[in-house]
């Protein structure tokens, strides 16, 4: 004997239409904010994380000094020599949750960098537990002549600071303030998402009527 189908009327059938569509919305939603952007939160960029910085010269693959690693707080968490042509330089690099501050001490008498393809500092992140760096702009408080943009190199794990050629006297500094992403919506996005879950919401009532 043949099982007996049971037919599905057309009101279950448009009912079973309506939520495929109310499901498809959903899935949409959820793929839609995945991809929206994110920006990071304070307090969670570098504070507390451990970095490691290192020293590259003549080029991007050769450390010259380090690598050193520490655990981003208060004060300057890398302090190291450079030789140059008048003595040594002393530099020293203190992080905050989104600035790098590079000082540099010559004295009295100028110190260059010489003209290697890379002649600079790399910090990146070893633990693989800082949020994706997203930028990394010079801060008005940097005074090293001839320092600009295009000395900045950057990807989500690693900051790369070129000081190739460039000469200072006394204490010149470079300030750098750095974005990152985490899984927080920016607020724009949260302004895109509130029409669709309006809507949503709106189709959901409807269709229970």
């Amino acid at each position: 004997m043949r099982p007996l189908k049971k037919s599905i009327g057309a009101k279950e059938g448009a009912a079973l239409k309506k939520n495929i569509g109310v499901l498809s919305l959903v899935l949409f939603l959820i793929s839609y904010v995945n991809l929206l952007p994110v920006v990071a939160e304070g307090g969670t960029l570098f504070d507390g994380q451990t970095v490691q910085l290192a020293y590259y010269a003549p080029d991007t693959s050769s450390i010259f000094r380090g690598p050193w690693t520490a655990v981003v707080g208060a004060g300057a968490e890398f302090t190291f020599v450079l030789p140059c042509f008048s003595g040594a330089s002393c530099i020293d690099v203190d992080i905050s949750d989104t600035n790098i501050l590079v000082t540099m001490n010559y004295g009295s008498e100028p110190g260059n960098f010489t003209n290697h393809p890379f002649n600079g500092i790399r910090i990146y992140d070893i633990n693989g537990q800082i949020p994706d760096f997203t930028s990394v702009i010079i801060n008005s408080a940097t005074n090293l002549p001839g320092f600009d943009a295009s000395r900045i190199a950057f990807d989500s794990n690693n900051i790369w600071i070129n000081f190739q050629s460039l000469i200072g006297t006394g204490y010149p500094l470079v300030s750098l303030d750095v974005a990152g992403a985490s899984g927080v919506p920016e607020p724009a996005t949260m302004i895109l998402l509130g029409p669709v879950l309006i809507g949503l919401a709106g189709l959901r009532r409807k269709f229970r009527k």
